[in-house]
């Protein structure tokens, strides 16, 4: 330490004690866990010492010290908070960002899907429609087919009649002929 330090400390010190047993009483009431590192290196040598300068000199620099640390500690918590702060409104951001991103992609999802019910609704009715317009034609085509059936059944039964009559008709003809040859050939 510079003398110029020293001797600042050593005039602190003066008016902070005012004796080798007050610095010792105060030295008795420190724990070692909660001395400085500069605290247990000097504590020997001021045990041994009996000049009083001397002792309140490193009392005012113990005091000093600790002053200092405890600014430095105050300080580095308030880089801290501040530090933590802005990671705060940073996680904010991101997070309202993210949020909103969501959201559009919600509402957008909820579109597609409307706009999807609202087609397959359209679609299904047009499917019901034609569905029952062919409901609709197969009554009317199944009585018109059982009558196309039945006036065919009909017309083979007269066709048959017809062509069995023609038949008889024929071999009547047919006999008459023959007979008639034969009565003209006797005669």
């Amino acid at each position: 330490m510079p003398m110029k330090k020293v001797s600042k400390l050593q005039a602190r010190a003066s008016s902070t004690f005012d004796d080798d047993n007050d610095l010792l009483q105060s030295q008795k009431t420190t724990s070692s866990d909660e001395m400085t590192e500069h605290e247990s290196v000097l504590l020997p040598h001021v045990h041994g010492q009996s000049n009083k300068s001397y002792c309140r000199a490193y009392a005012a620099a113990a005091k000093e010290m600790k002053v200092a640390w405890a600014k430095e500690m105050k300080e580095k918590k308030g880089k801290e908070r501040k530090i933590i702060q802005r990671a705060e409104k940073e996680l904010d951001k991101c997070i309202q960002t993210k949020q909103d991103e969501i959201e559009s992609a919600i509402e957008n999802i909820e579109k597609i899907y409307a706009d999807f019910l609202l087609e397959y609704a359209t679609v299904e009715d047009k499917q019901r429609k034609i569905a029952a317009e062919i409901i609709a034609k197969q009554k009317i085509l199944i009585p018109l087919s059982v009558q196309c059936h039945q006036a065919i059944i009909a017309l083979g039964n007269d066709t048959e009649d017809g062509q069995l009559n023609g038949m008889t008709q024929v071999r009547a003809a047919c006999k008459d002929f023959a007979d008639l040859a034969k009565a003209l050939v006797k005669c």
